[in-house]
């Protein structure tokens, strides 16, 4: 017992300690993004590629934002404090787009913004996203894979249909909104996830954070949801079919569709075709009705 509280109390110092370089970093970050113009375009790239297969795009200092456009080409734009020595390498071969920044320099103040044609883009393609320190926004793309990992920044996926979404997080939030995805795999240490969509399956684990979870639609496998420091909270719709295996360790279990308040709950929701396991050391965990 006291192995477990200390690891719960660890957790919650590293997390405030985080939350406030965290805050600092995305002000900068959300300051230099906002006040963003025409005037702040550094250059341009512009690559020919007919059949896009994967776009891999690897970042220090920079903030990503992978947009669909209605143009012929990928254009790659770089906006703030670039300058030649450290600007990125571009390889493009074999239905591939690889971007890397290798130099760190002047965090905060620098944007890459990807615009992909909608034309180049099928059930196949497969986008693979890491950054290190800003923001990655990704929005509206129906694709076959999605991998994004930060360490410290906001992960924004948006409006996107894909087969399979891999999140990874060091210190920061990510969310999933408005997303029709069959599985998701997101992982955090020090911050929360939030998903809300369609989705067959999810599992999501933060050692230092929440997880907020609204689904349109009833799962169709196994799901798993663990948390160390947080709170769990799953919206799931009135004819769910789940077989509930929940418990929290210094914290409440409640289920609104029975109206069961326990420290651990072992139940059935209509015929239990799938397992929903949640878990949270410190923290409550809820699951509610989908409000439509």
């Amino acid at each position: 017992m006291i192995i477990v509280w200390g690891i719960a109390i660890l957790a919650l110092a590293l997390f405030l300690i985080s939350s406030i370089m965290k805050g600092q970093n995305v002000l900068k970050t959300n300051r230099f993004l906002s006040s963003l113009s025409d005037d702040d375009l550094y250059n341009t790239f512009t690559f020919e590629i007919k059949d896009l297969e994967d776009l891999s795009i690897k970042l220090i200092s920079e903030s990503l934002e992978i947009q669909k456009t209605d143009d012929e080409n990928i254009s790659v734009e770089l906006y703030g404090s670039w300058h030649k020595a450290i600007e990125p390498e571009f390889s493009c071969k074999n239905n591939m787009l690889i971007i890397e920044q290798n130099e760190k320099n002047a965090l905060y103040n620098r944007l890459v913004r990807v615009k992909v044609p909608s034309s180049i883009i099928s059930k196949n393609t497969n986008f693979n996203a890491s950054i290190v320190s800003g923001l990655c926004n990704i929005d509206d793309f129906d694709i076959n894979r999605l991998n994004v990992s930060n360490v410290s920044g906001l992960i924004l996926i948006k409006n996107v249909v894909c087969n399979e979404t891999n999140t990874n997080n060091v210190s920061g939030i990510s969310r999933i909104e408005q997303c029709k995805i069959n599985q998701v795999t997101a992982d955090s240490v020090t911050g929360s996830i939030y998903l809300e969509g369609s989705f067959d399956s999810v599992n999501a684990n933060a050692v230092s954070g929440g997880i907020s979870v609204s689904n349109d639609i009833d799962f169709t496998k196994d799901c798993n949801f663990n948390v160390t420091s947080g709170s769990i909270s799953i919206d799931l719709p009135e004819n769910s079919n789940a077989s509930l295996n929940c418990a929290s360790f210094s914290g409440r279990v409640s289920n609104e569709f029975t109206g069961s308040k326990d420290k651990a709950l072992n139940e059935k929701l209509g015929n239990g075709s799938y397992t929903l396991k949640a878990e949270s050391v410190s923290g409550s965990i809820s699951i509610n009705k989908k409000i439509k």
